[in-house]
């Protein structure tokens, strides 16, 4: 069990977004919700009686939750093609609506290379999953300290967790953070930020260092801090530092 295999599986929920959800110019419909209580991702609702897809990280499962009850689909030992026909057949059932499986956008890793989905790794879907409680809590913190006026998110096509806020420091100044998954900034996990001014991109190479994280340019226009062997303070200090810096 890998980042991989969840980052696949929460394009069945970006997916069933961007077929009941009502389309929004930010692609804000097909983003979704780490929900710390029901321990899962979750769609944003799309009918009247409350139904939404969520993935329940400790059973392994998609659950299709309704106001009065909900139906859940197992996926240990299931394919792609068994996964689709589970949901269509529901979506049907529950909406009258047709399911799709397609996508503006492109993944780096495909569900045909898998013969099914399989919970090998326990300890890291737990890792993950704890890894999502801290980045929530420490947004929500950010949020509140700075007056940010903003959702906290996981985006479905890059699976990161974040948020895009004006900074109330600097009228034209708006900053976009977030968690993000091991890439080629970096092989592990990060928590990063960027500034914008006037929607251009603010460069940071003339920015004085920061005392924990760095300024990733020219690989990242903004600052990143890998999330090995750090806790929730010394992520809350490392954005403090930006923000002072993108606030200048």
């Amino acid at each position: 069990m890998d980042t991989k295999i969840i980052h696949l599986v929460s394009q069945y929920l970006a997916a069933a977004g961007i077929s009941f959800v009502a389309p929004q110019e930010d692609d804000s419909h097909t983003n979704l919700l780490f929900n710390e209580a029901t321990k899962s991702l979750e769609t944003r609702e799309f009918s009247k009686e409350d139904d939404l897809l969520s993935f329940h990280f400790e059973s392994f499962s998609l659950i299709w939750r309704f106001a009065k009850g909900q139906e859940v689909f197992q996926l240990e030992g299931k394919k792609h093609q068994d996964v689709l026909e589970w949901l269509k057949e529901i979506a049907h059932k529950r909406l009258a609506k047709e399911y799709t499986y397609q996508f503006h956008y492109d993944l780096p890793y495909h569900l045909d290379v898998y013969d099914g989905f399989h919970l090998d790794d326990v300890q890291a879907i737990t890792e993950l999953y704890a890894l999502r409680v801290l980045a929530q809590h420490v947004f929500e913190n950010l949020k509140q300290l700075h007056h940010l006026d903003t959702e906290i998110r996981v985006w479905p096509h890059h699976f990161d967790t974040g948020g895009y806020a004006k900074l109330q420091e600097r009228e034209n100044v708006f900053i976009g953070f977030g968690l993000a998954i091991p890439d080629t900034v970096c092989e592990d996990h990060y928590f990063y930020i960027s500034g914008y001014r006037d929607g251009e991109m603010m460069h940071t190479n003339k920015f004085d260092i920061l005392s924990i994280g760095k300024w990733a340019e020219p690989e990242f226009t903004g600052a990143i801090l890998p999330v090995n062997k750090v806790n929730s303070s010394q992520i809350m200090q490392f954005y403090k530092e930006a923000i002072n810096r993108y606030g200048l």
